[in-house]
């Protein structure tokens, strides 16, 4: 990855999106990470995240949120899905909820962090989970708005599925205090109806019909990112039936070091060899 990642602080978030809010450009690199909440080693309730969702939830491509991806060039983030993002599912009456950001390594998430008595559906809770920003997405208007909820009080909008078994989904979205001004605002690009092998999600793997993709641009972060911990992103629906989780850093793996040794190793012994 480009050690470059998010220095482009003054670039609007809107000029990686076509007029209007249509999807551009490509997903990057795919950095969905388990959300450690599964109940067996495969199918709809396992460890993966295409074509499954949280235990005891409805299963379906409907409600499969697939995968969370990242551009490192553009700072594009996308949340890809079997969910329809902008529309949710009316007959359950399930909305998308808000993107959460933690750039501290703190994040919460997975079964057990919270149990199902700590909170009812829908409470207000100053409680941010580990998470450092929200932005604050409207599928309504295809904009976002983003917020730092740091500071000590931060209101969040939390809700489990009906009989709340799903608390590891929270949170869910975000009630910003009255004469809060968010620290940055954008666009939302959105493509719907994606086949499988359509080119935007070609080569990804993703599976079980159409898909749709979500994408905005996360170069405001750069002040508040630090390459040795990267950032975690969680999103999830209004029912918390699937959550979505991504991490992404640019420091270079072990093994890439290594070879990075080694090719230093080998350019001195070249320089040697023909001195």
């Amino acid at each position: 990855m480009k050690n470059t990642l998010l220095v482009a602080v003054g670039i609007m978030a809107s000029l990686s999106l076509v007029a209007g809010g249509a999807f551009a450009g490509t997903l990057g690199s795919n950095i969905t990470i388990p959300d450690e909440s599964f109940s067996s080693p495969s199918g709809w309730y396992g460890q993966q995240e295409d074509q499954e969702v949280e235990p005891h939830c409805i299963t379906g491509q409907a409600w499969d949120l697939e995968g969370t991806f990242f551009n490192d060039v553009s700072s594009n983030l996308s949340l890809v899905g079997g969910f329809d993002f902008v529309n949710g599912i009316p007959a359950h009456r399930v909305s998308s909820g808000d993107l959460f950001i933690d750039v501290t390594g703190d994040a919460q998430y997975g079964s057990g962090v919270h149990a199902p008595a700590n909170y009812n559906p829908y409470q207000i809770v100053s409680d941010t989970f580990g998470y450092d920003f929200v932005v604050d997405l409207n599928f309504s208007t295809l904009t976002y708005s983003v917020y730092d909820i740091r500071a000590n009080g931060s209101q969040l909008t939390i809700q489990t599925d009906s009989e709340q078994q799903n608390d590891a989904a929270n949170p869910w979205r975000y009630l910003p205090p009255a004469g809060s001004g968010p620290i940055a605002t954008g666009s939302i690009g959105y493509a719907s109806g994606l086949a499988d092998g359509d080119p935007i999600i070609n080569g990804y793997g993703l599976t079980g019909g159409l898909h749709n993709a979500a994408t905005m641009n996360l170069a405001w972060l750069a002040p508040y990112y630090d390459p040795n911990i990267g950032f975690t992103t969680h999103f999830t629906q209004e029912c918390g039936n699937d959550n979505l989780m991504g991490h992404f850093s640019n420091v270079p793996e072990p093994a890439t070091l290594s070879l990075l040794g080694l090719g230093l190793l080998g350019a001195v012994m070249r320089k040697k060899f023909w001195a």
